[in-house]
């Protein structure tokens, strides 16, 4: 079996790329062509994340957006079936990596991965930034981030912290089970900060968060939450706010934040992952057009000369 994706804009091929069908996505191709299912895939899913497709592959390295399939076709000249999708002219975003996903019969209600925000300056949430001393409500955006058209970036000088906060109710995470993951995309643009915090907020006092060193270049960052530290009482039902928190000692560091998302890993009821891919060269998604997506697995099969 070999699977390609295929992106177009007006109709012009914009580029092809191969793909890796992971372990589960072969057992489900196979039920599909035993005529125990009658699909391989339920939805496209596009990311911003470069790190290699592997057969091993659950999710995608961070997934942004996600979109029905609106054709599943067999085209039995080419023995191959044809999926296809689109990305809606409004979103905007970079996409790195694409990942076509299959629902489960019996769908968990756990099973509600999402993209928590984008730092995006475009939305309706209420940003501000905190220099240690007073808060700044604009002149912290950066043209350019992966995952819009304005995000934010932490701009910290020489022994200093800054703070982005967006107030707002967000969800509950009641729920959340101890292999399920938080993931902050991010990337590096200069400099070292010593830490980068994460703290979801009950008020400025209670919290729980999280905190790493972060690494030069665009990386994603996971955790679980028997990583995160409470500090006063701060129940996964009540978080109101959003805060991270970049520490320097002796050099500045200017920070894209690109997403912060939720992933349920816990659940065997949720969307399967059939296959992924990881771009040759970035895709960008601009609000003047949609993109038309192609998905092909040509099925190859050996017969000998009598035909069995």
């Amino acid at each position: 079996m070999r699977g390609q994706y295929r992106i177009y804009r007006d109709n012009e091929l914009l580029q092809s790329s191969d793909n890796v069908i992971t372990v589960q996505g072969q057992r489900e191709i196979l039920k599909f062509l035993s005529g125990r299912s009658n699909t391989i895939g339920d939805f496209m899913a596009f990311g911003i994340s470069e790190e290699p497709a592997t057969v091993d592959d659950r999710k995608l390295g961070f997934e942004y957006y996600r979109d029905r399939v609106d054709l599943r076709q067999p085209v039995e000249q080419d023995s191959k079936i044809l999926l296809r999708g689109i990305v809606e002219q409004e979103i905007a975003f970079t996409i790195h990596e694409i990942g076509l996903y299959l629902l489960d019969d019996v769908i968990d209600e756990r099973a509600a991965s999402t993209v928590i925000t984008s730092f995006d300056a475009l939305d309706d949430a209420e940003w501000l930034l905190w220099d240690g001393t007073e808060f700044f409500e604009e002149g912290f955006v950066f043209e350019g981030g992966r995952t819009g058209l304005e995000s934010f970036q932490l701009d910290v000088p020489p022994s200093s912290s800054y703070s982005l906060i967006r107030n707002g109710v967000f969800g509950s995470f009641i729920d959340l089970q101890p292999d399920d993951q938080f993931a902050l995309a991010y990337e590096t643009l200069s400099g070292q900060s010593d830490s980068l915090e994460v703290r979801f907020r009950v008020n400025e006092n209670n919290y729980r968060s999280y905190s790493f060193t972060p690494s030069p270049g665009f990386n994603v960052e996971r955790w679980e939450r028997s990583d995160f530290n409470e500090v006063g009482n701060a129940p996964y039902d009540e978080f109101r706010s959003i805060e991270i928190v970049s520490t320097t000692s002796s050099d500045a560091s200017n920070i894209i934040l690109d997403g912060l998302r939720f992933d349920v890993i816990s659940t065997n009821n949720g969307p399967i992952l059939v296959s992924r891919t990881v771009l040759d060269e970035p895709v960008e998604k601009r609000k003047t057009s949609e993109l038309q997506l192609e998905y092909s697995i040509e099925i190859l099969f050996s017969l000998n000369e009598e035909g069995s």
